[in-house]
């Protein structure tokens, strides 16, 4: 009897086993270090996404011993990008698309070549608080010693309780470098570069930079030579042809070109350019715009993978959208519903309807095209990622305050709240979400207690009696940094005892926002969403997007105002509308 328990209970492995087998396939390669060295080769494999972070990462794959390796992919996952890596060498990266039959990819990597002149050796370390910038001066030595003691006071700030490792990079003259060797670990930074991982001992960091380990040049096409290409494998080797062709930034640059340049919407973006240059980059931007398109059909009429024409009609999908070439969202639809499935890169193409008027007379229609659209995505993540950007658009829209459809959204936010393997987007913003939609059926703003950048003990609640505009920013964020004149000009026009300002930075330092303050003049109530100051506030206030702004009457309650009348040159006539008529 044991003995025909253990077979069947081997007969169930096996059975699980080879369940799994069918449900992966497979991409081969080789990578090859340029100077025979010894360093661990591997690949990173991430989910193609936006951009790639520790989150989006599906896999990393150590080689074998001379170089050869075998990743393994989930069926469902069409579009992936590999980074072919080793620690001191510049990596190779490549984007992988399905349709190849035996995909298989191969890669030299070189180190990357430092000037042959140079009299200094910058040094960058980053913490979990900030990060440091040194320069060193070198001598004759072929060595140069460095030693960082964070018990000093210019450090301090610098390290949290217990942290007893930091990472860091090298400088010579221009760019980042991966230091040419290093006795510890090792992290890979997402975008082809090492961190070296150091340990720091009592709160002192000590290394030693061996020059001699690394290759020199001035030519500007010997500094980088890593290569690399796709073996027997005609579609992804089309693929990255076309994502060269046709590059994913600038195609997504137009959109935004398109708004500065042509259409001049926003004329305080561009109030420092003279007339001629105004011009010039509006004609260059219709000139690419028109190149890009003829690429894009001439490469559609030659491509015969599935899985290539899908990318191609959605990049032509987003060009088309640049200049407002499609009248209606009914166009994008055909377009959509011919694919094969919907890559979560071009999840804001298919929700853009969520602001047009047609949704607005038959918003169920949409749901169910966008639901159904969104079904053809076999991966259960990417599912619910597009779900997720659907949701976090509808939570804004007007239509939430029907019964009916705020139902929906929170029972379809609570229905992704439940699964284990959320990318971080989805995962930290459904709490906000969900925080915000029960913020907008609440007439008076929560209080919060927070500290200010230059260290008061505040809480909202005190400001009762005066008009409060809260704005949830960044320093890192575009559009937050357009409105930062517009804010001023708002606060010393109408600042003083009837309207107070408060600003919350979602940033990784308390030293960032205080700079940027300070060079811009913020003279009214800052803080920043860290510990110790407004630690908490983003998920109460179901912060999703910045900036974000709220204005709140002088006695608390919250005044329903259009977002965009919050913004740039509305927002003054704005507020002084709202002031004068309290």
């Amino acid at each position: 009897m044991k003995k025909l328990s253990f077979i069947l209970s081997l007969l169930i492995f096996l059975s699980l086993a080879l369940q799994g087998e069918e449900e992966m396939k497979y991409i081969t390669g080789k990578i090859t270090l340029a100077d025979d060295g010894v360093a661990k080769r591997e690949v990173y494999v991430y989910y193609n996404r936006f951009r790639n972070s520790d989150d989006n990462l599906m896999k990393v794959v150590p080689t074998s011993a001379n170089g050869e390796f075998k990743v393994p992919i989930p069926k469902s996952i069409n579009y992936a990008e590999l980074h072919l890596a080793a620690p001191g060498y510049e990596a190779y990266m490549t984007d992988y698309i399905e349709g190849d039959k035996n995909p298989r990819v191969e890669a030299i990597l070189y180190n990357r070549a430092i000037p042959e002149k140079f009299d200094s050796v910058g040094i960058v370390i980053y913490t979990k608080k900030g990060r440091i910038a040194e320069r060193i001066k070198i001598g004759y030595s072929r060595f140069v010693k460095f030693k960082l003691d964070f018990n000093d006071k210019k450090y301090a700030k610098y390290t949290g309780k217990g942290e007893d490792t930091v990472r860091y990079t090298l400088h010579f003259k221009e760019g980042s470098n991966t230091p040419a060797e290093h006795k510890g670990k090792w992290k890979y930074d997402n975008n082809g570069d090492y961190y070296a991982v150091a340990v720091t001992k009592k709160k002192i960091l000590s290394l030693t930079i061996d020059l001699a380990k690394y290759r020199y040049s001035d030519d500007p096409e010997e500094q980088s030579l890593t290569t690399g290409k796709w073996v027997n494998s005609p579609v992804n080797t089309r693929y990255n042809e076309i994502i060269d062709l046709l590059p994913a930034e600038d195609v997504a640059r137009l959109r935004q070109n398109f708004y500065y340049y042509v259409f001049q919407y926003n004329k305080e973006a561009i109030k420092k350019l003279d007339s001629a240059e105004v011009e010039r980059r509006k004609m260059g931007t219709i000139m690419k715009f028109r190149r890009f398109i003829s690429t894009n059909d001439s490469l559609l009429s030659i491509v015969d993978s599935p899985f290539l024409t899908d990318y191609l009609n959605l990049t032509k999908l987003d060009l088309l959208s640049a200049p407002d070439s499609l009248k209606s969202w009914e166009d994008k639809l055909v377009i959509m519903k011919s694919l094969q499935m919907l890559p979560t890169v071009f999840y804001s193409e298919f929700n853009d309807v969520i602001n047009t008027k047609e949704f607005k007379e038959n918003p169920q229609y949409y749901l169910d095209e966008l639901e159904e659209l969104f079904a053809k995505s076999k991966n259960k993540r990417n599912y619910y990622y597009l779900r997720y950007g659907l949701y976090s658009r509808l939570a804004t829209n007007e239509i939430v305050k029907e019964p009916k459809y705020r139902e929906y959204l929170i029972n379809g936010l609570n229905e992704l709240a439940e699964y284990d393997d959320l990318d971080s987007w989805p995962k930290t913003g459904i709490p906000k979400t969900l925080a915000q939609l029960v913020l907008d059926t609440m007439n008076f703003a929560p209080d919060f207690s927070f500290k200010t950048i230059d260290g008061k003990e505040r809480k909202l609640s005190e400001y009762k009696g005066k008009w409060v505009l809260l704005d949830f920013w960044g320093t890192w964020c575009g559009p937050c940094v357009m409105e930062t004149p517009f804010l001023v000009e708002a606060y010393n026009k109408l600042g003083g005892e009837k309207f107070e300002m408060i600003s919350v930075a979602n940033d990784r330092s308390v030293d960032i926002v205080s700079d940027y303050i300070k060079k811009n003049e913020m003279k009214w109530t800052n803080t920043i969403a860290l510990e110790g100051y407004a630690k908490g506030v983003l998920e109460q206030y179901g912060i999703t997007g910045f900036p974000t702004m709220m204005l709140i009457d002088p006695t608390g309650k919250f005044v329903k105002v259009k977002a965009h009348h919050l913004r740039g040159e509305r927002l003054i006539p704005t507020l002084e509308k709202e002031i004068g008529n309290e």
